[in-house]
């Protein structure tokens, strides 16, 4: 059987007693040290710290960013359909051989009949949804105030009526070990999640923030209460200390009212040990509105935009490329007519077309989940609240996943054995993606014509005249015929695929492609075979350009951890909605596959020394930066105590070797007690080191090591050496923590 690989660690000596840090990382499930450690004798002639990021999880945070702008009903439809399977995967994960690692049918409920589960099950799960409406930014587009317009990145369960949530959360929560409801099965759990997507709707703003919806949801520091337009500028609403006019839900940080409802549901629903998986459901390309410059404008109504500058028109990077609106050298008429400049392209080519991105540049958002330090709105660094806690890094950056369900063919992504109408799609890995194909590189569009933006034919792809004959989009449409007299009004799609059920649009409203404006345009999605008419046979998705080449680099900084996948299933018809080909189903196997090698328990590569009676000759200590109340001393019923006197400078040291606290820190946090609360864990008993599912009440950490007769050989089968630290207890260690193992013993 292929064992699991050890963590990695790092040596640093000093002077004073024997310390070794298993990380500066929260909450681990398991932690190795690098070297034999002694019995516990004081002594006081070596420090030996090794600190060690956190390689494997049992816990995971899921956000999902959902497209909630006319068309995605359908989409969301879909999505929900796969809810069963995400559940099911991470809860009763599927069976394989213990040495080929191949599905051997059945799923662990907790264990398997046949083979063994291929991670253990996940029994700590937080499930959110936010949506892709952040508002007008200052602008008349999307300013109406109705439900949907701005979601402002806060969960939808905050948002919505929602009827189905038994713990009155904003997102929902799967604890087994803790909640009678969960210990029934997840049932609850796929219920609930899946009103959450469907209640994502369809009402929202045009201009979907599928970046900036998440980004401002985990990570920004300062998410604004309120994105105005102050003079000729778009802002966030400003403030200046305490008498600031910041709102009921706002907070003044560094000048900027933040969002209070954000940064509370961030808090709840983000641990700083968990894995941390995006998941991005949209048809059309991002579309993230800066809150600063002139951005209001991409919102404001049918007025033309000022044009850019000619330069534009060949090298939107030259310095010459600017607006005509600032006086721009070349221009001849300063805006565009409400023809050349309908709303619904204004994120289109910003660049070419008016001489200045008025988007966030993708770069922000592959920062934001690789950086332990971004920038607030005033520029300044500041820690990012993916990994920071306090002045410390509390996630390791290879446990942060993301992936998009977005527009994209899915040939151009699936493996060549299932290419094969029939054969259920399996995606490749984004090592094996070509990327020239479906991304832009700098200015220069895709290599695949299907993923070039523009209203006009794309050379080289079918036109109406012979429709349908293009497996990936059906055709080129007649966008100008559509628009009538008001102009092009829209893009040309990436990809279509039948609806389950098909709509009449004669008449209807929202979302119905199949109007006389899809009619008259010859619009793939409503070709009968023979015909354009107003019976809608198929759903549309445009190309999905920003987001993928944020997932393109976000890969290329933490390869395997981007997740591209289609918005246009395969298969969209079948009856069996489990059927592994079935629509978002393929897309969901392709997120557990690429999570599931950190959903184990990591291995140690050395033994620690134990005493007569099995026990570890070390403490563990978590040190923690003090709230403004103070620390308030350690808790007993936690199974906490105030460390030994002798464990407190080395701890601190341990901190400021690593910028965790001190001058260098991201905070400049000083390395005292008064700034960080220490607390030692006890030891967790017999059934940390023996029982699969540990009794519940337990808290604490053991230490197994069945070579010198120490624990259960069953919970360490896939390590080698089979060694490891183990913690029990709901926020064990304390959610925010940094945690040290510290060893007294005899010289080196």
């Amino acid at each position: 059987m292929k064992k699991r690989s050890s963590l990695s660690t790092r040596i640093v000596r000093a002077g004073v007693l024997g310390l070794g840090s298993v990380a500066a990382m929260a909450a681990l499930t398991s932690g190795c040290l690098d070297r034999p450690v002694s019995p516990a004798t004081p002594n006081t002639t070596n420090v030996i710290v090794d600190q060690i990021r956190q390689d494997s999880v049992n816990k995971i945070d899921m956000l999902f960013m959902i497209d909630n702008s006319i068309s995605m009903a359908d989409k969301q439809a879909i999505l929900a359909d796969a809810v069963p399977a995400l559940v099911g995967r991470l809860v009763t994960p599927i069976c394989v051989d213990s040495t080929t690692k191949q599905p051997v049918g059945g799923s662990a409920n907790p264990t398997c009949a046949n083979g063994e589960p291929e991670f253990p099950p996940i029994r700590d799960i937080h499930l959110g949804v936010v949506t892709s409406a952040l508002g007008s930014f200052g602008g008349d587009t999307c300013s109406s105030g109705a439900e949907g317009q701005d979601d402002k990145g806060r969960l939808v369960g905050s948002v919505r009526a929602i009827t189905q949530n038994h713990e009155n959360l904003p997102f929902l929560k799967w604890n087994p070990d803790t909640d009678p409801v969960d210990q029934a099965g997840s049932g609850t759990l796929i219920t609930e999640f899946t009103e959450h997507v469907i209640k994502a709707g369809e009402s929202g703003c045009g201009y979907e923030a599928s970046l900036e919806a998440w980004y401002r949801f985990l990570i920004d520091p300062q998410p604004p209460e309120s994105v105005i337009k102050e003079g000729a500028f778009t802002t966030a609403l400003r403030c200046e200390g305490e008498g600031s006019p910041c709102g009921a839900n706002g907070t003044c940080i560094n000048t900027f009212c933040a969002d209070n409802v954000v940064l509370a549901q961030r808090q709840q629903f983000l641990r700083p040990d968990s894995l941390v998986a995006v998941v991005m459901l949209s048809d059309e390309n991002d579309c993230s509105i800066r809150a600063d410059g002139q951005s209001w404008l991409v919102t404001l109504g049918n007025a033309g935009l000022p044009k850019a500058t000619p330069a534009c028109e060949t090298d939107p990077d030259s310095p010459a490329c600017t607006s005509c609106g600032v006086g721009g050298s070349g221009c001849e008429g300063q805006a565009y007519p409400a023809t050349e400049d309908h709303v619904n392209l204004r994120c289109w080519e910003q660049k070419r077309r008016f001489g200045v991105d008025f988007l966030y540049p993708a770069n922000r958002y592959v920062q934001g989940l690789n950086s332990p330090s971004i920038s607030d709105r005033t520029g300044a660094p500041t820690p990012n609240p993916l990994f920071a806690t306090g002045g410390g890094v509390s996630r390791d950056p290879s446990l942060v996943f993301l992936a998009g369900v977005v527009g994209v063919p899915w040939q151009l992504l699936a493996t060549p054995d299932t290419q094969a109408p029939g054969v259920p799609l399996r995606y490749l890995d984004a090592n094996q993606v070509d990327w020239s194909k479906i991304t832009k590189a700098g200015h220069q569009p895709p290599g695949d014509p299907h993923m070039v933006e523009q209203p006009g034919p794309r050379p080289g792809l079918p036109t109406f005249a012979t429709p349908n004959t293009d497996p990936y989009h059906g055709h080129e449409w007649d966008i100008a015929a559509a628009g009538g007299n008001n102009g092009p009004n829209d893009l040309q799609f990436a990809c279509i695929f039948p609806l389950p059920q098909t709509r009449d649009c004669s008449g209807a409203t929202g979302g119905c492609d199949c109007n006389n404006a899809g009619i008259n345009g010859k619009s793939p999605l409503c070709y009968d075979g023979a015909n354009f008419t107003s019976i809608q046979r198929y759903a549309k998705a445009y190309p999905g350009l920003r987001q993928l080449e944020v997932l393109r680099d976000f890969n290329n900084v933490n390869a395997g951890n981007a997740i591209p996948a289609s918005i246009c299933p395969k298969d969209s018809q079948n009856a069996d909605k489990t059927s592994a080909g079935y629509g978002y189903n393929p897309a969901v196997n392709a997120i557990i596959d690429r999570l599931k090698a950190k959903l184990a328990g990591a291995c140690l590569t050395r033994p620690v020394t134990i005493n007569e009676a099995g026990e570890p000759q070390c403490a563990i200590v978590e040190a923690v930066p003090a709230p403004p109340t103070g620390c308030g001393g350690c808790n007993p019923a936690a199974n906490r105590s105030a460390p030994d006197e002798k464990l407190i400078k080395p701890v601190l040291d341990g901190l400021r070797r690593e910028n965790l606290c001190g001058p260098k820190s991201v905070d400049g946090r000083p390395c005292d007690t008064a700034n960080w609360c220490l607390c030692g864990i006890g030891l967790a008993g017999d059934s940390c080191k023996n029982d699969v599912n540990v009794s519940g009440g337990t808290i604490g950490w053991c230490y197994i090591d069945p070579e010198q007769g120490v624990g259960n050989p069953e919970l360490v089968k896939d390590c080698s050496p089979q060694r490891q630290l183990r913690f029990v207890g709901d926020n064990t260690p304390q959610n925010g923590s940094i945690v040290f193992i510290a060893c007294l013993g005899s010289p080196l």
